[in-house]
């Protein structure tokens, strides 16, 4: 990426206007983004995710039983989990709206 466009995308600096906007919750609320979306991103996110993957599978990610597991791994896939419960039922009400509207031609 040229140093012009990332200047732009506010890779460096706060902008006085939000530059990228997330949606959640069908238009309800939104997150704003003032400064490149990217520097927010954290690696650790992905093994988190791969846990949790696992998690679903009943592998816990730490030696011991369910209640010896550090709370915020328990949190954070709890998080995880709500949001591909999210996207999934929006994804449902998507297609269910596509439907409708095929069976109405």
């Amino acid at each position: 990426m040229t140093q012009k466009s990332r200047d732009v995308k506010g890779c460096f600096e706060v902008k006085k206007k939000p530059m990228h906007t997330i949606m959640i919750s069908e238009g309800k609320e939104s997150i704003k983004f003032s400064k490149c979306i990217g520097n927010f991103f954290d690696l650790s996110v992905l093994s988190l995710m791969e846990m949790q993957r696992q998690y679903d599978k009943g592998v816990l990610p730490f030696p011991g039983s369910l209640s010896q597991q550090p709370n915020k791994v328990i949190e954070a896939f709890a998080v995880i989990e709500r949001y591909k419960f999210e996207k999934l039922e929006r994804d449902r009400k998507q297609k269910e709206l596509k439907e409708r509207g095929k069976r109405g031609r």
